[in-house]
């Protein structure tokens, strides 16, 4: 899953809202770092989008759910947001190519806030102005030049627009959109599901391989009734390990909670991503 599979790519884009297809640029001088891009302005580098697919849930127990975004114009959604990460290179040999970018251990920590409000409801779309600010960034190693400046920056915001099942149209206009919003778009399926129903989707317009869902649960969380799904996301790579767990209201289709852990070893190179996305309270 590529938004995860760069440590330095997913702290600095956490908060601006925009996940670029390539790899995160980084310097080989251990003392600096180069700013990533924040935008793809190169049609060639954008992805064909691939189509959602919708497999039919497996039956579960208990209640029937039917999930869909129902919003109204004005509704406002107010987050706070953290993601850790950590690469450790102690298990690389110094002849990896990759050694030059992460010499040695290093880590960072962004937390801030999330506002969307819905700009606009037509014909079962619905159209979000995103906008994320950072309170918190610090990191060490060769990520601390890169945190500094993640700590500058302004608020940064995003329009995007979800269809009732959560699925981003703007992927079929091949734009560039953030975490948070590439690893749930789609996550509805078209039929009622309950607890202990399965599903698969795909989030990612450059994805080969659909998503794994699973309503885990009813359960409380902050306050709202929510249903709790799982979601396993293919490795891009041996080793690798994408889960995510989301809190959704079913009255609204409205996200309360989300957590997104990533993990990879590759070729010595241990580095993990954990983010965490909640509603205020």
């Amino acid at each position: 899953m590529r938004c995860f599979k760069h440590a330095l790519l997913l702290l600095s884009l956490v908060m601006v809202g925009a996940c670029e297809n390539k790899p995160a640029a980084v310097s080989t001088d251990p003392g600096k770092s180069v700013p990533l891009p924040l935008t793809d302005t190169n049609p060639k580098n954008v992805p064909t989008p691939a189509k959602p697919t919708f497999a039919k849930p497996t039956a579960g127990t208990g209640q029937a759910y039917t999930l869909r975004i129902n919003e109204k114009e004005g509704n406002t959604w107010n987050y706070t947001y953290e993601v850790k990460t950590f690469a450790d290179p102690r298990g690389m040999t110094k002849d990896n190519p990759q050694w030059k970018q992460v010499p040695g251990y290093t880590e960072a920590n962004v937390a801030g806030n999330v506002t969307m409000v819905v700009t606009g409801v037509k014909s079962g779309q619905t159209t979000f102005k995103k906008t994320a600010t950072v309170t918190k960034s610090v990191a060490t190693g060769v990520w601390k030049d890169q945190a500094a400046e993640v700590a500058k920056n302004k608020p940064d915001m995003v329009i995007f627009t979800w269809d009732e099942l959560m699925t981003n149209i703007n992927a079929d206009k091949g734009e560039l959109y953030d975490v948070m919003t590439n690893s749930l778009s789609g996550l509805y399926p078209k039929d009622p599901v309950q607890v202990g129903s399965t599903w698969e989707y795909r989030p990612l317009p450059d994805a080969t391989e659909n998503s794994k869902a699973k309503l885990e649960a009813v359960e409380k969380m902050d306050g709202f009734n929510t249903v709790r799904i799982s979601v396993q996301f293919p490795g891009s790579q041996p080793g690798e390990t994408n889960k995510m767990l989301v809190w959704i209201d079913p009255t609204n289709g409205r996200f309360i909670k989300l957590l997104m852990d990533s993990v990879a070893n590759s070729n010595g190179l241990k580095m993990e991503n954990h983010f965490v996305q909640e509603i205020k309270k």
